[in-house]
């Protein structure tokens, strides 16, 4: 199971000492959030002139930034709602900087197909953060847990006499 390999304590502890030295520099949560979306913002505007490998490379580098905020958040003793929703909408328009960075290049070519889709995820994501506000009202407090344990879970169910 990938979960053996890879958990969240496992991808912390790589990244630990960057955030520890990044912790060390001062520099504030929020900054880090910022600069996080205005490095996927620039891969953005790399894919949408056009060189999508370089862009593609370079988003990938830039999404694994926004480990850091929260991560500096937590060892600085910093964690603020404000944080949190300043990091929570400025990866909603990262996304959407990604979007667009595919969009219009294919609004640009006729390709139909494309363009819808793009927008079908665009929407997509923007739905789920609509939903979220409605569901934390109507979820009881206590419900969930309170700390993600960074592993899911799913079970099977059959007849017997079924096999796998």
């Amino acid at each position: 199971m990938i979960t053996d390999y890879i958990s969240k304590e496992r991808v912390r502890s790589l990244f630990l000492p960057v955030t520890r030295r990044l912790a060390a520099s001062g520099i504030s949560p929020n900054a880090l959030t910022i600069i996080g979306f205005l490095l996927v913002v620039g891969s953005a505007v790399v894919v949408g002139l056009g060189y999508r490998q370089l862009g593609g490379l370079l988003f990938l580098l830039t999404t694994g930034f926004d480990l850091f905020d929260g991560a500096v958040a937590q060892i600085t003793d910093h964690k603020t709602k404000f944080g949190a929703f300043l990091d929570s909408n400025l990866d909603r328009y990262a996304e959407i900087a990604i979007y667009l960075a595919l969009l219009i290049p294919y609004t640009l070519q006729g390709a139909s197909l494309e363009v819808v889709l793009c927008y079908l995820v665009m929407a997509g994501s923007l739905a789920v953060l609509v939903a979220i506000v409605p569901l934390f009202m109507a979820i009881p407090k206590g419900f969930l847990p309170n700390e993600d344990n960074g592993q899911l879970q799913a079970f099977t169910e059959a007849a017997e006499g079924v096999s796998f």
